[in-house]
């Protein structure tokens, strides 16, 4: 690709030929007019070279540049040409820089010829139309200047804005074409099942002719010299791994294209497994299932080698493991192609004319047929979709493989071909059998087109015999697709979301079983998992038939689910303690839009969750669906602060609204449709009340009361405040609610022994090494054992849950949290015990499970809170003291 040869043109001119007959294309030979005496010297002998350089500079950079010598008389041969000149470099570079647009900047190199100093000044291609000052445009042909027709600069712009580098001349002549390189192009050709056959029989020249890969002087194009020419250097590098990391050995390959190629190929399928699983199907036929599918690394190696780009000199790399494969190449995505519209962007090759002449060999024609045929034949054989990663330096397609789907695979080979071959067919099935549901925004991302066009692409497949999905939902809530009952029955064990939902199984069953219902946060708690994963699995588990949805739940926020159990209630009781400090009046609490809403005026409400599970009915008598669970106030002997800091500060859905310092600013604390979880029971829920009396329901015949959610559909107090029977509960969880009783009476608080667990917890976090967990240590950690975030990882449960934990929070954790606990801290028999033992001393059970003693203290009957204990008949409700 150099430029034809200086050193013999001039020593052409010296042995006697005229410099104007040795001029070419690309070789323009000019006398200063400095050295021009007489009567033929230019007024303006600086000005009148510039502005010939100028002209020269346009000539060569509209055409495919040039040299221009500066000093020889074209006119003259001999040692008669080789005048010399003293002209400034420097100034004329800056001159050529200012009067072109684009601005050029030309090398401007001295030589020393003949015994005279000679300027050699160097013209690249332009990238765009190139002009003067004044805006004219000139082109050299052959050895003359012309001006450029308005439609011929509109073509050379268009020519170089969208410019293919395979599309230039190249330095080297059509006779530099390799012997075998051309046997390979015939033997291609003469395999071709039209026209192109005919092409075999052709000589060299006119080969490259049919080829387009010659201009009309026969000069060759460089994408000629890529297919047909032996390369200066490497063009491909293929290292094979016995494993992934290992030392590779290096195979480089330095051949024309044509024969690179096919030879590349033939080395990688060798080193590809063909048959690492085979399945038979129910015809009897089988079908071997390789780790990569040779028709996608085929799709993958020639695009590396089609469309990488060429101006560059590195080599295309493969990296062949076991489990991976990497094709990497030099240049960016083409202009206009970004990674996530690789499937359906119609965009112009880089290189236009090596592609197409790719294409008439065949060498293209079957395997270059898009992104999507890769990415659709290497799911067909059960593996993963490839991954693409570009930047502006270089593209890499990556692969990985393993045991493959089998299932998939052989649901996949039983398709219709219309079907088998659509990339918008196996893209959906593998997305749904990762998830239950497809939506509009995930789907116009997988597919990568507008939503409009992903919805009725994904329509589309919904009708017809061969209908594999459905749709599911509405306009309004969102439209999905999910798998048709038969396509997910025939797709067996490739439907993985059904596998999740199987293995989650045990543990939620095993909760249900305990609690009666679960939530949302549960599952996030129980496998650290985020909202959306959570929902997933809430519906697999719907799907599977473990849990239902609560229809007296909330309709939006949290979802909350039951048991099918038969007979199985659910209430959260709360005790609401309206705290008197001062001997003050407690003003009355309203519900103002689902909303818990207080008023503090000479004392506070502090509402406490008590337990999580009440039976079949609760005493109460229909009045407008509200509902009393069991009401206590306590009077002068302490404040509202005192009995938050005792109880603990809420991490659930009170949050925010606790009182847990003197004078702290109470704001609201749980809205209509939140539900409060066995996690958090015995916490406070909120402050004082911050009331808009009045307004919303209160409870009739109580000081002050609040509600939560829609609540029982039956049950609540009397005028004088108690509790009445007959009401009974409806599937679901119930409304939360406090009543306040006869004044001067005391609620019965937890024991604190949360510095005890924090003790517990910490010091045995800290003994765990990350190596005795089998975590990578590094050198920079700053505490001994283990982090809380990595424990919590262990136990299954999200690390704001296990911080409420170690800060003594342990009230109201279940049985698996606790065994998953035990499990992640390494603890022994002993030290899992005392772990129990701290759980049932925060929930007010005594270690030996016997009642607690009571205290020296007088006993106080509280009636209220009787009549509610004694109306839970086949359920354990836990109430704890000062103990």
């Amino acid at each position: 690709m150099k430029l034809d040869s200086l050193d013999e043109a001039l020593d052409k001119v010296l042995a006697g030929a005229t410099a104007g007959s040795v001029e070419h294309q690309r070789l323009d030979f000019k006398r200063d007019p400095h050295t021009v005496t007489g009567k033929g010297a230019p007024g303006n002998p600086r000005a009148r070279l510039v502005e010939e350089l100028i002209d020269a500079v346009v000539c060569f950079a509209n055409a495919q540049g040039g040299r221009i010598v500066l000093g020889i008389d074209d006119k003259a041969a001999g040692t008669d040409a080789f005048i010399g000149t003293e002209a400034d470099p420097a100034f004329l570079r800056n001159r050529i820089y200012a009067n072109t647009q684009p601005q050029l900047t030309v090398p401007i190199e001295e030589l020393e010829f003949s015994g005279v100093r000679l300027l050699v000044i160097t013209v690249p291609e332009g990238l765009d139309l190139v002009t003067d000052s004044k805006g004219r445009a000139l082109c050299r042909d052959g050895t003359k200047c012309s001006s450029l027709s308005e439609d011929a600069r509109r073509a050379l712009a268009h020519e170089r804005r969208n410019p293919d580098f395979t599309a230039r001349r190249s330095e080297r002549p059509w006779r530099d074409v390799d012997a075998s390189a051309m046997r390979q192009a015939r033997e291609l050709l003469s395999r071709a099942p039209d026209l192109r056959s005919q092409m075999a029989d052709l000589d060299d020249l006119s080969l490259l002719r049919a080829l387009n890969l010659v201009d009309r002087d026969d000069r060759l194009f460089i994408a000629g010299e890529i297919l047909f020419c032996r390369p200066a250097h490497d063009s491909l590098d293929l290292l094979t791994r016995p494993t992934a990391g290992a030392e590779p050995s290096v195979r480089r390959l330095r051949e024309p294209l044509a024969i690179l190629l096919p030879q590349a190929l033939e080395l990688l399928r060798a080193a590809i497994d063909p048959e690492i699983a085979h399945l038979a199907l129910s015809g009897g036929q089988e079908v071997a299932l390789p780790d990569f599918s040779s028709i996608a690394v085929d799709e993958a190696l020639t695009n590396a080698l089609v469309h990488r780009d060429y101006a560059r000199p590195e080599r295309v790399v493969v990296d062949h493991a076991p489990n991976s494969l990497k094709v990497w190449s030099p240049g960016a995505l083409p202009f206009g192609v970004t990674e996530d519209r690789l499937l359906t962007t119609v965009s112009t090759p880089r290189n236009t004319v090596l592609m197409a002449a790719m294409q008439q060999l065949g060498l293209a024609e079957r395997a270059s047929r898009g992104i999507d045929r890769m990415f659709r034949e290497q799911v067909r054989v059960g593996q993963k979709v490839p991954g693409i990663r570009a930047d502006e330096y270089s593209v890499e397609v990556y692969f990985t493989s393993g045991a493959p789907n089998r299932a998939f695979a052989a649901f996949a080979a039983g398709l219709p071909r219309a079907q088998r071959e659509n990339v918008d067919v196996m893209l959906t099935l593998v997305h749904l059998c990762q998830k239950p549901t497809l939506a509009l925004g995930e789907a116009a991302r997988l597919l990568q087109v507008s939503e409009p066009e992903a919805r009725d692409r994904l329509d589309a497949l919904t009708s017809g015999p061969d209908a594999l999905i459905e749709r599911d939902g509405d306009e309004r809530r969102g439209v999905r697709w999910r798998l048709r009952p038969a396509t997910a029955s025939s797709l067996g064990t490739a439907v993985q979301h059904r596998a999740r939902a199987d293995s989650a199984r045990p543990r939620v069953e095993s909760h249900l079983k305990e609690y009666g219902w679960i939530t949302n946060k549960t599952i996030r708690n129980m496998f650290d998992l985020d909202v959306q994963q959570a929902t997933q699995m809430l519906n697999e588990l719907r799907a599977a038939n473990v849990v239902v949805k609560d229809p007296d739940g909330p309709q939006r926020g949290a979802q909350d689910l039951s048991s099918r159990a038969r007979g199985v209630r659910r209430l959260v009781l709360l005790v609401g303690d309206g705290l008197e400090p001062d001997g003050g009046a407690v003003g009355p609490g309203a519900v103002d839009d689902g909303v818990v809403a207080h008023h503090r005026r000479a004392g506070a409400t502090v509402p406490v969750l008590l337990a999580g599970r009440c039976p079949h009915g609760l005493p109460g008598a229909q009045d407008d669906g509200l509902a009393v669970a069991v009401g206590d106030q306590a009077g002068a002997v302490g404040a509202d602060e005192e009995l938050a800091v005792g109880v603990g500060v809420p991490v659930g859905a009170g949050a925010g609204g606790e009182a847990d310092e003197a004078g702290a600013e109470r704001g609201h604390v749980v809205a209509a449709e939140d539900h409060v979880e066995p996690d958090i029971a015995g916490e406070v829920l909120g402050g004082g009340l911050d009331g808009r009396a009045g307004r919303g329901l209160v409870h009739r015949g109580a000081p002050s009361g609040w509600t939560v959610g829609r609540g029982l559909r039956n049950g609540c107090s009397d005028g004088d405040g108690h509790l009445l029977g007959g009401a009974e509960e409806p599937d679901g969880l119930g409304t939360l609610g406090a009543g306040v009783a006869a004044p001067g009476r005391h609620t019965v608080p937890g024991v604190d022994n949360r510095s005890e667990v924090n003790e517990f917890l910490t010091t045995r976090r800290a003994r765990i090494t990350p190596e005795m967990a089998g975590l990578p240590a590094t050198a920079n950690r700053r505490v001994p054992g283990l982090r809380r975030s990595e424990l919590a990882t262990l136990a299954g449960v999200s690390v704001e849950y296990y911080a409420r934990l170690e800060r003594g929070q342990i009230a109201g954790a279940s049985s698996s949290v606790l065994e998953a606990l035990a499990d992640a801290l390494q603890l022994d028999d002993t030290e899992r015990a005392h772990l129990y033992d701290l759980a049932r001393a925060a929930d007010g059970v005594p270690a030996s499970g016997r009642a607690r003693r009571r205290g020296p203290s007088r006993s106080v009957s509280r009636p209220s809170l009787q009549w509610a204990l004694e109306a839970i008949t086949d359920a354990v409700a836990f109430v704890r003291d000062s103990h």
